[in-house]
């Protein structure tokens, strides 16, 4: 999702970036912080590529409002304020990346798509996390059944293990 109140520049942006090349199937664009909000809210959103200073709430307040509602969103900022308290405040959000403009459409591709790499490998590793709090538990499942082990002590022992294996995430 590009979110600019420069219309003319997310619209060119949405159709001159060759998404398809950094493996985005598909891009929305919203004018202000509330499109913004309303598009994530009706869109799956996996990036946002967001403008800082809009009128009314500003990009920093719509990537606070995507935290503070446990969005699972990635954000690139694409500003022309270079102010240092504004990338304090995006890396404190856990902005991806800042990319100041003027910027080749080549190297907002080139950030884009490090971040749909870091997607995929973060969706990937939590899919392993899944299958593997799966297998064990049927291992469990399956070793109570073998040892007649009491269903109190092998729910203890499950919690225990899942317990560990989410403090090592």
């Amino acid at each position: 999702m590009i979110v600019n109140d420069e219309r003319l520049t997310a619209d060119t942006m949405k159709e001159d970036i060759p998404w398809e090349q950094y493996g985005i199937t598909q891009v929305f664009t919203a004018y202000d912080t509330e499109d913004g909000k309303e598009c994530i809210n009706n869109h799956p959103i996996d990036i946002m590529l967001c403008d800082i200073e809009m009128p009314g709430e500003n990009g920093l307040a719509l990537l606070r409002w995507v935290r503070e509602n446990k969005k699972d969103i990635e954000c690139v900022f694409l500003t022309c304020h270079a102010k240092f308290s504004y990338a304090q405040e995006a890396i404190g959000l856990g902005c991806q990346d800042y990319i100041l403009i003027p910027a080749k459409y080549e190297d907002i591709g080139e950030t884009i798509l490090k971040v749909v790499n870091r997607l995929k490998e973060k969706r990937e590793a939590s899919r392993y996390h899944e299958y593997g709090k799966y297998m064990l538990k049927e291992q469990i499942k399956q070793d109570q059944e073998e040892k007649n082990i009491p269903e109190k002590t092998a729910g203890i022992i499950t919690q225990s293990i899942m317990k560990n294996i989410t403090n090592c995430e």
